[in-house]
């Protein structure tokens, strides 16, 4: 799970609360206030956080309890069915707040229904990504024996686990409630990943990530099902067993950082941003908080973009100081590869020609010698 990255403790969250939904409907009356507390207490804050709590949470425990109680099934649904939907819209309208009243300036990643003529592409890239997941990677598939197997294992499993989740789907109203949670929440992470282009059709894992854990917990509980009906059963079982192991074992890296590796690339930024006195600048988005950090603080990089022909604030983790003429930025620092709609032409027509350009291996940067901030303050 640490390989997952920023959203590792939205899953955790996830995956916590889905054992406290279970506790809460099975449970005895016993403790059932403080079960009650704890779930609405790490519910509001795991949607305050990231918005992968109320999307692949919230989101389908509202329907699970809503169903139930369509159906009848009014042991403690109404009473979870009210926390959810209390928590969960409390966690959502707090950063919307702060926002709103200027001590918060955040931005949600944008995305819009994939077009039909790039389905396709993007059904592929689902698949793919799923199988990296595991392990697999045809394009790294080397012709030593042991690495290929493994790869071929870690395949097998991300298959295995794609058919646990169907026979779940496919007999979700004879399933307990949490496991019908897992399954609606398996299915709206593959729906985002492959219907909207928050992926731009690239194998990014973290937006698939959820319905790993999702779905391994669903292949376990389809397997246990299976060892209590017959002995064939308990043999197929033990064989997925195996092949999990030796996927697991598979993917097990023993190096470990304490802390990022060193960017040299940035650190020559760094420096060469030192050599001229200049401690504010803006910057594309991914250059902005990595160069804060390998400036150790001497360096603040504000994040901007274009938008409508103009060089505007980037809204997404900044604060509302960076655009106003006391920030006092005097560079902009721009990637080569991901540039945000930025461009030389843009910049010059917006502050002017530079005092001086510098050209690195990944970025390029221009200095001033006036106050950029006091140019951009009124653009967005």
């Amino acid at each position: 799970m640490l390989t997952v990255g920023m959203h590792n403790v939205a899953i955790f969250t996830i995956l916590l609360l889905v054992l406290l939904y279970q506790i809460i409907l099975e449970g005895t009356p016993q403790h059932g206030r403080l079960w009650f507390a704890c779930y609405t207490v790490i519910l509001f804050c795991g949607c305050l956080g990231d918005g992968y709590v109320l999307y692949y949470f919230s989101v389908p425990a509202v329907l699970v309890s809503a169903l139930h109680l369509i159906r009848g099934q009014k042991k403690n649904d109404w009473r979870i069915l009210l926390a959810t939907i209390g928590a969960s819209a409390g966690g959502w309208l707090v950063p919307r707040l702060l926002n709103r009243f200027g001590f918060l300036q955040t931005q949600s990643a944008g995305s819009d229904l994939v077009p039909l003529s790039e389905i396709g592409n993007y059904l592929l890239n689902t698949l793919n990504t799923w199988l990296l997941i595991f392990g697999f990677d045809l394009g790294k598939i080397t012709i030593s024996p042991l690495p290929a197997v493994f790869a071929i294992v870690g395949a097998v499993c991300a298959l295995i686990v794609l058919i646990a989740a169907v026979v779940a789907l496919i007999r979700f109203f004879e399933q307990p409630a949490w496991v019908q949670v897992l399954v609606l929440s398996f299915g709206a992470v593959f729906g985002s990943f492959t219907l909207t282009t928050v992926t731009r059709a690239e194998p990014a894992v973290r937006y698939l990530s959820p319905a790993f854990y999702s779905g391994i917990l669903l292949a376990a509980w389809q397997l246990d099902s299976l060892t209590a009906v017959k002995q064939r059963g308990k043999r197929l079982a033990s064989l997925v067993s195996v092949l999990f192991l030796l996927m697991t074992a598979a993917n097990i890296s023993l190096q470990c950082y304490s802390s990022p590796q060193n960017d040299w690339s940035l650190i020559e930024v760094a420096d060469s941003l030192r050599a001229r006195g200049v401690d504010r600048v803006y910057a594309t988005y991914w250059e902005t908080h990595a160069l804060n950090y390998y400036a150790e603080g001497v360096i603040e990089a504000a994040p901007i973009q274009a938008l409508n022909e103009e060089i505007v604030p980037y809204r997404w983790s900044s604060k509302s100081d960076w655009y106003t003429p006391v920030y006092g930025a005097s560079g902009v620092i721009l990637s080569k590869s991901k540039r945000y709609g930025i461009n030389e032409a843009l910049l010059e027509s917006q502050f002017g020609i530079p005092a001086e350009r510098l050209e690195l291996k990944d970025v390029l940067i221009w200095f001033y010698d006036s106050n950029l901030s006091e140019m951009i303050e009124n653009m967005e």
